[in-house]
């Protein structure tokens, strides 16, 4: 499903090029994040099962906040350079 949504048209429509992709996503995210958490929580003891899931799940989300932190920075970073190649910014936003 990503390799669908990096592989977008500048000039591509909603319906026709992202559409496809998120309910791959969602079924992926559906599928995955279960497991994992069957993974996490199946070494800990009945007394410790709040606080591994809690731990889990913040790492989870600090996972989540640090990777688009990084991501974000070097998307502008890449738009910044294609903008400096005299591309135009449509170009410059969805060229990888």
């Amino acid at each position: 499903a990503l390799v669908l949504l990096s592989r977008l048209p500048a000039d591509g429509g909603y319906a026709a090029d992202v559409l496809p992709a998120l309910p791959l996503i969602g079924m992926g995210f559906g599928l995955g994040m279960p497991a994992l958490m069957t993974l996490a929580m199946s070494s800990a003891t009945p007394e410790d099962s709040g606080v591994t899931s809690g731990l889990v799940n913040t790492m989870q989300q600090l996972g989540g906040s640090l990777g688009l932190a990084v991501l974000a920075s070097l998307a502008a970073s890449r738009t910044a350079s294609v903008l400096g190649d005299g591309k135009s910014e449509v170009a410059a936003l969805s060229d990888g």
